[in-house]
């Protein structure tokens, strides 16, 4: 084990998201919002529009507690990630878009502002069993996301949910799926939600709905938490994975980490900002 440098940093890093994770979920419960939880739906998968009556169902229950942005992308046009050496193609803000691809038509490329800061992501599925009903980006976008992971994770400690909505026979085990597609964006996973739709009708939406009540609450926390531990954060950490290090001469130019060090100092004080606009101390009555 001694000689396992690779394991040895790998179990460390994987404890320190431990902790980190933990202590942000204990500042996020001495506040709360004052405005509501910005959640956004990605739909990747369809059948015939079923998916996305679900999640237009779901958003018109719980309008009182989320404001939603739905993103179908089951009918969007996603250029193919070019898999580039260097990536991101620029250094900037995190609000401005920097992947090379530059096609008016893109998805990203016009959609980039809003997706980046929102408070929680759900990434929704609808498996059918007869996949020659399908219309399905899911792949080619989860692809195209290797610029928002390498711009210092953009999506660290946003939690996100699977909402997979998966017809009896349909097999795809998309929840896991997502799970590990979406966490190595440093994101806080919450427990899958799965829907069993048969014949037009959702036979467990309590259920469902229920767990996505659950969902909202931790959620929540999870927000609070992300803006309140910015107050006591350096704002300097930078994208350096155990197995994913690229040792390019762009990564370590002086003048490029002094860059990417101002962005994240941008991005806690934004996080800061957001603190003292959108928190509240709850009421100890």
């Amino acid at each position: 084990m001694l000689t396992d440098a690779y394991g040895i940093f790998t179990s460390q890093g994987a404890g320190r998201r431990v902790a980190n994770t933990a202590k942000l979920l204990a500042e996020g419960r001495s506040m709360r919002l004052k405005d509501k939880l910005k959640v956004g739906f990605l739909l990747l998968q369809d059948a015939g529009k079923k998916g996305k009556k679900e999640v237009d169902n779901l958003v018109d229950r719980f309008g009182d507690r989320i404001e939603a942005h739905i993103f179908d992308l089951t009918e969007e046009k996603i250029v193919p990630c070019k898999g580039c050496k260097y990536c991101p193609a620029k250094f900037g803000a995190d609000d401005e878009y920097r992947c090379v691809v530059n096609d008016e038509t893109d998805f990203f490329y016009r959609n980039h502002q809003r997706i980046v800061g929102l408070d929680a992501f759900v990434v929704v599925i609808y498996s059918a069993s007869d996949k020659g009903m399908l219309q399905a980006t899911y792949q080619r976008f989860i692809e195209r996301t290797r610029y928002l992971r390498r711009s210092d994770y953009i999506y660290s400690n946003i939690p996100f949910v699977p909402l997979v909505f998966e017809e009896v026979g349909a097999g795809q085990n998309f929840h896991i799926r997502i799970i590990t597609s979406f966490i190595r964006h440093e994101t806080i996973v919450l427990q899958p939600l799965i829907g069993v739709p048969y014949e037009g009708v959702l036979l467990n939406r309590d259920d469902v709905y229920g767990r996505f009540e659950v969902f909202l609450d931790k959620a929540e926390v999870v927000a609070v938490g992300r803006m309140a531990s910015s107050l006591n954060n350096s704002c300097h950490f930078l994208y350096n994975p155990v197995g994913y290090v690229l040792k390019y001469g762009r990564d370590v130019d002086e003048k490029i980490t002094s860059i990417r060090h101002a962005n994240l100092e941008r991005r806690c004080h934004l996080l800061q900002s957001n603190f003292s606009e959108r928190l509240i101390q709850k009421s100890t009555f």
